[in-house]
This record gives C-alpha cells, sequence and structure tokens, in this order.
C-alpha cells in the first residue's frame, strides 16, 4: 500500500502519478507471493472510476488498483481503508 497527500482529482479528470503505479508494480512483482498493491488517494466530493490494473505476467494473479479514502474523521477513514483492502 502506498499513500498520497495530493488530489487525484485535477482540471476535473483522473491525475495519478505513473510513477506511482511503477514503483507498485516493482513492489508487487519482487513479492512473488503478494497478489494486490494499493495507491490511497484523499476521497475528493466528485464520483470516480479509478484504475485498476492486471498483471498478465503474474501466478498468482496480480494487480494494481488505486483506491480513495474519506479524511473527515477518524471513523470514516477506518471504514474507508477496510473496504479498500476488502475489494
Amino acid at each position: 500500500m502506498n499513500t498520497k497527500w495530493k488530489s487525484i482529482v485535477s482540471g476535473g479528470r483522473i491525475n495519478y502519478n505513473q510513477a506511482d503505479v511503477y514503483q507498485m508494480y516493482a513492489y508487487i512483482n519482487a513479492y512473488k507471493s503478494a497478489e494486490r498493491c494499493l495507491v490511497i488517494y484523499p476521497k475528493v466530493d466528485e464520483p470516480l472510476i479509478l484504475p485498476k490494473w492486471k498483471l498478465h505476467d503474474g501466478r498468482p494473479e496480480k494487480f494494481i488498483d488505486i483506491q480513495t479514502v474519506r479524511l473527515d474523521r477518524f471513523e470514516n477513514t477506518i471504514k474507508d481503508l477496510s473496504n479498500a483492502i476488502i475489494e
């Protein structure tokens, strides 16, 4: 899991850093038993369809995806993190 402090939305569009995804790619390949990596951004008010990538060369199947969490209240942050991990 990797967390970011900046918004994933810029100018009304999803704007993640490609280097962050490459870093997760390196991690998920370095840890052979890892099945999923997450990049976590603060939640924004607008509805988003967040990207998820499936690595085609991995056994077991491996995924990298982006999730957002609310930071307004501790309870909401914990709930969103739990949902992101379970998803």
